[in-house]
C-alpha cells in the first residue's frame, strides 16, 4: 500500500492485539526479544502485553505506523493498523427544538459506486407515544457550506412505538465532492422531529499492510533464533564499523539508515506511553517500570481467545444447554401442538404464524400476544383480509385493542411479502435475515431475534439459517454478568458500542463456546443480570449466587460494586 505524505500525516494508529495464542511462553519470549534489540524494559513491554489488545499509539504517520506494526509482526505479534475514517461528516439537525422525540443511535456513510452513496442508520422513540409516518431526509454540502443536494425516505418501520428503534437507508445520487452531510427527521406533512445525537462516533479503518514473506512465515520461536544472529536489530555503531561505511555502496548506506529509523520509531513509540482503546474523549494513562500490577484480561485477543484462560468453559457450555433444555415458551408448545393436528396448510402458513407471533410479543404478557395469535393464524394465509373480518384483539401497554388490531390489518401485506421472500430463498445468514424481517412493522431487534430462533427451531426443515456471524447484543445485564466471571474488565475493557474492547471480548468469547452459533451465549448472560423480581441472580448490587446458572464455576469478581456502572460508557 503507498500513501502519500498528505494521506499519511497523522492519521492511524497501531493496536497491539495478543501475542501468538497468547501462552506466557510466547508473550515473556516476545517481550524479552523486544527488550534485548531495543533496550526496552522487559517490565514495561510485560505490562503492555498482559493488557492487550490495547491501542500502542494514536495520531502516527503511516510510515511509523507500518514500521511499528512490521517490526512487532516479526516477533510473533497480532498488529492492526488503522486509519481514521476521511469521509464526510454527518450531522443531526432539528437538535434545539424541544422535547425530543427521537435519539438517533448511529449512522454511515457507504459509497455504493461512482455518483451513489447510501446513508445507513438506526433511530430510536424516546418519546412516551407512537410517532407514525416518520421519514429520513439527507442534506448534502460542498467546501463552501453551499447546498447541493438532497433526497428523502420513509423509515421502514412504522409507526415506531415508544422505546423501539428502526433502521433507515437513504440514497442519493451525487457526482459532486461532498464535505458536509446533515440528517434530520420529520413526518409526512413535513413537520421536523426534534432528535437527540446518541452516536458513538469512531471512524476508524483497518488498514492491509503489506507484508513481505520472510516476515509472514516467521514464527515467534524462529525469531528469537533470528534475534540472537541478527545483524540488523540492535546494531551498536562502533568506530570499526562506522569507519567502513564509506567504502560501502548507496544501497547499503540507505539500509542502514532504514535500520536506525525502525529502531528509533521503535523505541519512541513503546518508551513512550500505551493508551486503552477508548476513542475519543476517555482517560488515557501513563505506565511505569514500576507501576502496581493490575488484574490481567482474561481474553487476551477480540479475535483469538485462548481457552485455557476459561478453565469453566466446559461448564459453561453445558450450563447454556441445560438453560434452554429448561425453556419451554409457550408459543412453542402450542406451535407443536398445531402441527401435529396438521393445523398449518403449508410451509408458509407455519412461517407466516411465527412471523406474526414475533410481531405481536411486544415484550410485555406473552399470554397476550399468543391469545392473539390464536385469534389471527387461521385467517393469516389469506392476501386480501378484510379489517372487519379480523377479530379483536388484547392491545399493548403503547396501544389500545382496537389500535393494535388496525396496525396488524395495515402491516399484513408486508407479513406475506416477506415470507414469501423467506422462503423462496431457504438458505440465511442469520444478521441478513434479521435485518429483512425488521422491515416488517413493529418488528424491532427483540422481535426479529425472537422470529430467527423460533424460525431455527420449530421449522429448521423449511428455513435453513447460519448462525456463524452472529453477534451478541450487548446490555447493561450481559457486560455486568461478563464482567463477575472474568470475560471483561470492567477498569480496562470498556463497551462502548461495536467493537469496542468490551464488545469484541465479550463477542470473542460466545464464539469461542459456541463457534457455530455465538447468539446461544445472549440469553442465558442476559437471564441471569436481570432485575430482582425477572428471575435474575446477578444484580447491580448484592447479588443472589444461590440458583444461579453458573454459580458452581463463576469466580464471582468485582462482586461489591456494579461493574456496568465502570465499564459500560454508552447508554441503553
Amino acid at each position: 500500500m503507498i500513501k502519500s505524505s498528505t494521506e499519511s500525516e497523522g492519521r492511524y494508529r497501531v493496536l497491539l492485539i495478543n501475542i501468538g495464542n497468547n501462552t506466557e511462553e510466547e508473550k515473556d519470549l516476545f517481550c524479552h526479544n523486544v527488550s534485548k534489540n531495543y533496550n526496552i524494559p522487559f517490565q514495561l513491554l510485560k505490562k503492555i502485553v498482559d493488557r492487550s489488545p490495547v491501542v500502542l499509539k494514536k495520531n502516527l504517520t503511516f510510515k511509523k505506523a507500518e514500521i511499528l506494526s512490521k517490526t512487532l509482526k516479526s516477533f510473533g505479534a497480532t498488529v492492526f493498523v488503522e486509519e481514521k475514517s476521511d469521509s464526510p461528516p454527518i450531522y443531526l439537525e432539528f437538535q434545539e427544538l424541544v422535547p425530543h422525540h427521537l435519539e438517533l443511535e448511529s449512522s454511515s456513510l457507504r459509497r455504493v459506486h461512482r455518483g451513489r452513496w447510501d446513508v445507513l442508520g438506526r433511530v430510536k422513540n424516546i418519546s412516551d407515544g407512537i410517532l407514525c409516518d416518520v421519514w429520513g431526509i439527507l442534506q448534502l454540502f460542498d467546501s463552501q457550506g453551499d447546498f447541493i443536494n438532497f433526497e428523502e425516505a420513509p423509515l421502514p418501520i412504522n409507526p415506531i412505538p415508544s422505546g423501539e428503534a428502526s433502521p433507515f437507508k437513504i440514497m442519493v445520487e451525487e457526482n459532486s465532492s461532498i464535505h458536509k452531510i446533515t440528517i434530520g427527521f420529520r413526518t409526512a406533512s413535513g413537520q421536523p422531529i426534534a432528535a437527540l445525537d446518541k452516536r458513538k462516533k469512531r471512524g476508524w479503518v483497518k488498514v492491509e499492510i503489506e507484508e513481505e514473506e520472510a516476515i509472514e512465515d516467521a514464527s515467534p520461536i524462529d525469531l528469537k533464533e533470528h534475534s540472537d544472529q541478527s545483524e540488523l536489530r540492535g546494531v551498536k555503531e562502533t568506530p570499526e564499523n562506522s569507519s567502513t561505511i564509506k567504502d560501502e555502496d548507496p544501497l547499503q548506506l540507505e539500509l542502514k539508515k532504514d535500520e536506525r529509523e525502525e529502531k528509533e520509531t521503535v523505541i519512541e513509540i513503546l518508551e513512550e506511553r500505551i493508551t486503552f482503546n477508548t476513542e475519543e474523549g476517555v482517560s488515557e494513562r501513563t505506565l511505569e517500570p514500576t507501576e502496581k500490577e493490575t488484574p490481567l484480561n482474561q481474553i487476551e485477543s477480540p479475535s483469538t481467545t485462548n481457552p485455557l484462560s476459561f478453565p469453566w468453559v466446559e461448564d459453561f457450555k453445558k450450563a447454556v444447554d441445560l438453560y434452554y433444555q429448561n425453556q419451554q415458551d409457550i408459543f412453542s408448545i402450542w406451535f407443536g401442538e398445531c402441527r401435529r393436528e396438521g393445523n398449518f396448510k403449508d410451509s408458509l402458513h407455519s412461517l407466516l404464524t411465527i412471523l406474526v407471533h414475533a410481531r405481536f410479543d411486544q415484550a410485555e404478557q406473552p399470554i397476550h400476544a399468543l391469545e392473539n395469535t390464536q385469534r389471527v393464524f387461521r385467517l393469516i394465509t389469506f392476501d386480501a383480509l378484510p379489517l372487519e373480518e379480523i377479530p379483536s384483539l388484547e392491545g399493548t401497554s403503547f396501544i389500545s385493542g382496537e389500535g393494535w388490531k388496525e396496525l396488524f390489518y395495515r402491516a399484513i401485506p408486508r407479513i406475506h411479502e416477506i415470507g414469501k421472500e423467506v422462503l423462496e430463498r431457504g438458505k440465511w445468514e442469520a444478521p441478513d435475515l434479521e435485518r429483512l424481517i425488521q422491515v416488517i412493522p413493529h418488528m424491532g431487534l427483540s422481535n426479529s431475534r425472537k422470529a430467527i430462533l423460533w424460525i431455527n427451531k420449530l421449522i429448521p426443515e423449511v428455513v435453513e439459517i447460519d448462525f456463524t456471524g452472529t453477534t451478541l447484543s450487548v446490555n447493561e445485564s450481559i457486560y455486568r454478568v461478563a464482567s463477575r466471571l472474568g470475560i471483561v474488565d470492567p477498569l480496562f475493557d470498556p463497551y462502548q458500542g461495536s467493537n469496542s474492547i468490551g464488545d469484541q471480548k465479550i463477542q470473542s468469547f460466545a464464539k469461542l463456546v459456541f463457534p457455530h452459533n455465538p447468539m446461544r451465549v445472549e440469553e442465558p448472560l442476559e437471564g441471569m443480570g436481570k432485575e430482582k423480581g425477572k428471575g435474575g441472580h446477578c444484580f447491580p448490587k448484592q447479588p443472589q449466587c444461590d440458583g444461579c446458572l453458573f454459580e458452581t464455576f463463576c469466580p464471582r469478581l468485582y462482586f461489591h460494586f456494579n461493574p456496568s456502572d465502570k465499564g459500560m460508557k454508552v447508554s441503553h
